[in-house]
């Protein structure tokens, strides 16, 4: 297996993590998917849904709430860092249940 770019490290067995990851119900960049050749603009069509911008899950898979705090931080990008109850959540804080985060993921982006 080649690499795509000579900056681009691309192992099988992180590839292989890439695709279950994927096709296991998880939240995942688009960008990523395509450019790795996982999947086609067709499969994202058919077989997935989008859930922010550049952030797709699997069609069938139902989220809990750590995957909907992930995907949230998905969409910000990697320097976005998560605030409010979704920190708390994550944080395991008793008054932070999963019906106040499932309504709103408050993200900090920098500018």
């Amino acid at each position: 297996m080649s690499a795509t770019s000579p900056h681009t490290v691309r192992t099988p067995r992180r590839e292989a993590a890439f695709v279950r990851a994927i096709y296991g119900g998880e939240p995942f960049l688009v960008n990523s998917a395509l450019a790795t050749g996982i999947l086609t603009r067709q499969d994202l069509r058919t077989r997935f849904r989008r859930l922010h911008p550049r952030v797709y899950v699997r069609a069938s898979a139902e989220l809990d709430t750590a995957q909907t705090i992930r995907a949230a931080w998905l969409w910000g990008g990697p320097r976005s860092v998560i605030c409010g109850g979704a920190a708390g959540y994550l944080a395991g804080e008793a008054y932070f249940g999963e019906e106040l985060v499932r309504r709103e993921v408050q993200l900090w982006r920098p500018s």
